[in-house]
């Protein structure tokens, strides 16, 4: 990058945090999965709204590309420089501005960690919803332009479900206020969930309004083994059909098990080779009744092992668990690649057998978790990236799992892949992008210009 671009950057938001250094560089070179490092020429820490405003103008004029980024725990490479350009480090805008409790929402930047938020929220008896599995190192940012979804989708719905207003800062420095506070706040085309799952690609988000909850009477867990992958599958299936909803419902296969082994409560064997994580909350008489029911169904389905946690510290020794996979599957092999196989519910049984053949045919370590009460299961390829032999089986599963996953009339997405949008969606895609965003700076995103 030109001397005089760094002299500008670092006169808008100080000299201190426009970083050019070589080790720094490397630092923000690739995010949690693994692929070729993409070394940015410049990462540039702002500190508010108008830094922002007046970095992205200037970057706008020069054509220079922005990644927004706040810790880089997002397993779809988003943050990450392509060729070049400029990471726009969000982690200083990390300040809760607001939580009103009369209209049951907050306001806060971007670069404010899920855990600090909810740990706020509930001293004031609220909750906010969505739950990554990477709590201490998901931003809200990061949970909106991803529109992730959460161990606890299945019963409070995706993050879009809770972003109620935003500030944007758009491409060329343009700042945009959506939505707000009101429960009905838009008429016509409603920006904010546009901008929703937009992957920086439309703008950067400065603030954010969220709705919050109150937080759950009750909660009680329930952690059940399987002989097998179908029983763990059908056992779900059983338990959504009985009116049961619960707050999360998680799947492990054999290989997540041995993972996470040590993580596991005593008197759970790691050899088993399926378990579900269920939790259930609301009202005492109501959770009380559903634990029992959903008990019975475990065992009618042929559960070796039903373990319930009722304390604050038995739970979160279960959420521990869930919260240790992917870190415990990183040391497995060299990397790991995580996708997403979303598929119908009554599907879920099929997409597990057939990933276990994909994985038998192509030789390699693939572990199964996720959220298999909302259909959603994460492949997760164990491999070393390194050996080229190992990387063209781990493309050829992907490629596979892919095509099963739209067979059943599901959906497929992987670091890797490109996007399979028809040529409609594609046309409409490019056209928002184009129109917002005409050169093309913000997160230049290969799916869209692959398609």
């Amino acid at each position: 990058m030109r001397q005089d671009l760094i002299d500008a950057f670092s006169k808008i938001v100080g000299a201190e945090h426009v970083l050019t250094g070589k080790e720094k560089l490397l630092d923000y070179a690739d995010a949690a999965t693994p692929g070729s490092s993409r070394i940015p020429d410049a990462i540039i820490e702002p500190a508010n709204t108008a830094e922002v405003s007046q970095v992205l103008a200037l970057a706008n004029a020069e054509k220079i590309s922005v990644f927004p980024r706040g810790y880089g725990s997002s397993v779809y490479k988003a943050g990450i420089s392509a060729s070049g350009g400029v990471i726009l480090l969000l982690k200083r805008m990390n300040s809760i501005l607001e939580i009103d409790t009369a209209n049951l929402a907050a306001t806060i930047e971007p670069g404010v960690l899920i855990a600090d938020l909810d740990r706020e929220v509930h001293k004031s008896g609220l909750m906010f919803p969505p739950d990554p599995g990477t709590l201490s190192t998901a931003t809200i940012g990061g949970l909106v332009s991803q529109n992730a979804t959460s161990m606890r989708s299945l019963k409070y719905g995706s993050t879009k479900h809770y972003v109620m207003g935003l500030e944007i800062v758009l491409a060329d420095g343009r700042i945009l206020n959506t939505g707000g506070k009101n429960v009905k706040d838009v008429a016509g085309y409603d920006l904010t969930k546009l901008m929703t799952g937009s992957e920086g690609s439309l703008g950067v988000f400065t603030k954010i309004i969220v709705k919050l909850m109150p937080a759950p009477e009750t909660v009680k867990c329930l952690l059940a083994t399987f002989d097998s992958l179908e029983k763990a599958s059908k056992t779900v299936e059983t338990i959504l059909g009985d009116k049961i909803v619960p707050s999360a419902l998680e799947l492990f296969d054999n290989i997540t098990l041995r993972a996470i082994g040590s993580e596991l409560p005593a008197g759970l064997s790691p050899d088993a080779a399926a378990a579900l994580l269920i939790e259930i909350d609301g009202i005492q008489t109501v959770v009380d009744s559903n634990t029992d029911k959903t008990t019975a169904i475990l065992q009618s389905h042929g559960a070796a092992k039903i373990l319930t946690a009722q304390t604050d510290e038995e739970i979160n020794a279960l959420w521990s668990a869930r919260r240790a996979i992917l870190p415990s599957l990183s040391k497995l092999n060299s990397a790991v690649l995580i996708a997403d196989a979303i598929v119908p519910r009554s599907k879920t049984s099929n997409m597990l057998t057939a990933i276990a053949s994909i994985a038998a045919k192509n030789n390699t370590t693939i572990a199964v978790f996720g959220h298999i009460g909302d259909g959603i299961l994460h492949p997760a390829i164990v491999y070393n990236p390194a050996d080229k032999n190992e990387l063209s089986q781990a493309a050829n599963s992907i490629n596979a799992m892919s095509a099963l996953a739209l067979t059943l009339g599901g959906k497929f997405s992987s670091s890797y892949q490109k996007d399979t949008s028809g040529p409609a969606e594609m046309y409409a895609k490019q056209a928002i992008k184009l129109s917002l965003d005409p050169n093309n700076i913000l997160n230049p995103i290969t799916r869209i210009k692959e398609g």
